[in-house]
């Protein structure tokens, strides 16, 4: 499932029985000594129809939010993350998924980059 999820979070929003779920932000940098990823996501959905429908967080059992036949919803919540996170709408059952996103989280690029010279280079 989880390349599934990278490739959600990269690509345009999903679509499924015609709703368009965005999660934001969708990446998460982690300094260079942090061991968590503390942000605000925002989750929006819209649908061509009234649905019944909830969010929940990948592989956990707690339901975040329902909505009752609405054609939108919204919701905020605070994390703090070490890795990648799935988000996910189901139908009210939880039987069926309907959209899910991604928020990856990626380290520092400049703790695996190599200086352009050594310090003891010497220029003319």
């Amino acid at each position: 499932m989880l390349p599934l999820l990278a490739a959600m979070a990269m690509g345009a929003p999903a679509a499924a029985d015609g709703i368009q779920f965005e999660v934001s932000p969708h990446v998460c940098t982690l300094e260079r000594k942090a061991r968590h990823c503390v942000l605000s996501v925002d989750a929006r959905w819209r649908a061509s129809s009234p649905e019944s429908l909830c969010l929940l967080i990948t592989d956990r059992p707690d339901v975040l939010r329902c909505w009752e036949q609405l054609r939108a919803g919204t919701y905020t919540l605070a994390l703090s993350i070490s890795a990648d996170l799935g988000l996910e709408l189901r139908d009210p059952t939880l039987h069926r998924l309907l959209a899910e996103r991604a928020i990856r989280v990626i380290r520092e690029a400049t703790l695996y980059r190599r200086r352009r010279r050594e310090p003891w280079d010497v220029l003319f």
